[in-house]
């Protein structure tokens, strides 16, 4: 196996960081190092509840992305007013010299999103997403259920925010916000869910959409849920679900 330095593929116009690395396999593969090594694994964990996740035995390094679940919109409360937005779950990504040797897995849980409301009630929140590598912990909180359906307009659910130690902070934020609803005759409309960095908010319903078309699920991952705006001449509605959150794990060896 052979290496190709940096200084050997640097030119005038391009620049390349002197930590970075190409190995050639003498397969024929092509591996790509960040200066903590060479990628070896990626694991997706999209189940919601706890987790546990054995790492390779050459690992040394992981970089891991995460969010919490999404808020569940409002419900409309009664037949002539609209719910406000779900707000999403925090979202990161955290890197932590995770030798095997010292602990060889990396566990918690994946939130869910909210749900389960029914038509006159806020909407449910989602559920903290958690990663903790040898007693180090980071929690994503999930988003905050949007208001039911009220007399003046709303504020939509609060975006979850970041906490923890132990792991260095690559780039965090909390969710998005679910927007608040809004009256006005034929053009009162629900609240759409907050978007977070792996997915986008669902759809408040309203006035204006056909048969008062129901609101729509958090896409994705770690969205609100849209708010629902209820149907004057006939029924109450409830708020549509916030996505799940998810954990992404990436191995690295020296």
């Amino acid at each position: 196996m052979s290496k190709l330095k940096v200084d050997e593929i640097r030119s005038a116009d391009r620049s390349v960081s002197s930590s970075a690395n190409i190995t050639l396999a003498d397969a024929g593969g092509v591996q790509f190092g960040i200066g903590h090594g060479t990628l070896i694994k990626i694991t997706s964990i999209t189940a919601t509840g706890a987790y546990t996740h054995t790492l390779q035995t050459s690992t040394n390094f992981s970089i891991v992305h995460a969010s919490g679940g999404g808020g569940q919109g409002g419900g409309s409360n009664t037949a002539s007013q609209a719910g406000t937005g779900g707000g999403a779950g925090a979202s990161g990504h955290f890197s932590i010299a995770s030798v095997y040797a010292s602990a060889s897995t990396i566990t918690g849980s994946v939130g869910t999103g909210g749900s389960g409301a029914g038509a006159t009630a806020a909407g449910n929140a989602g559920a903290n997403t958690t990663i903790t590598w040898n007693s180090n912990t980071m929690t994503l909180a999930g988003g905050g259920g949007g208001a039911k359906g009220a007399g003046p307009p709303e504020m939509g659910g609060t975006g979850g925010a970041v906490s923890g130690s132990g792991w260095t902070t690559i780039i965090s934020m909390s969710g998005q916000n679910g927007m608040g609803s809004r009256r006005g005759g034929s053009n009162a409309n629900a609240g759409d869910g907050g978007n977070s960095m792996f997915g986008f908010g669902g759809r408040g319903s309203g006035q204006i959409d056909s048969a008062y078309a129901n609101a729509t699920a958090g896409v994705g991952y770690g969205a609100g849920g849209g708010g629902a705006m209820g149907d004057a001449g006939s029924f109450t509605r409830a708020g549509a679900n916030g996505a799940a959150g998810i954990v992404i794990i990436y191995e690295y060896s020296s």
